[in-house]
């Protein structure tokens, strides 16, 4: 799934984060970062909660974690699915033995016994 993300990056930190194509929020938020940022260059008001661009914002931990744990569901349940066959195969082989193989034995007699 592909969707757009906006970054809003002030000397190098990252100031604001957006996901999505939704004109009207994206507009005003231009709007507010445009008029936080001429305050910050005039020294009237500092940038707060600034991170760096490498860093994961938290909207973007809560998406990689959701992501991750359906991922991981995905995995466990395709390696249930690879055990539930494998285990089907392994009793059918026995089934299928004893039923072909006739009800005889093997006895081993040693001298010495």
């Amino acid at each position: 799934r592909s969707e757009p993300t906006w970054m809003f990056i002030s000397n190098k930190k990252m100031v604001n984060l957006m996901f999505g194509a939704d004109a009207p929020k994206l507009t005003r938020l231009l709007i507010e970062e445009l008029k936080l940022q001429t305050l910050a260059a005039n020294g009237e008001q500092e940038r707060s909660a600034v991170m760096n661009i490498t860093d994961l914002a938290e909207e973007e931990q809560v998406r990689h974690e959701a992501a991750e744990n359906i991922a991981r569901a995905a995995k466990e349940k395709e390696e249930a699915k690879k055990a539930k066959e494998l285990l089907e195969r392994k009793t059918l082989e026995c089934t299928n033995i004893l039923h072909h193989l006739p009800n005889t034995g093997v006895i081993l007699i040693f001298p010495h016994a």
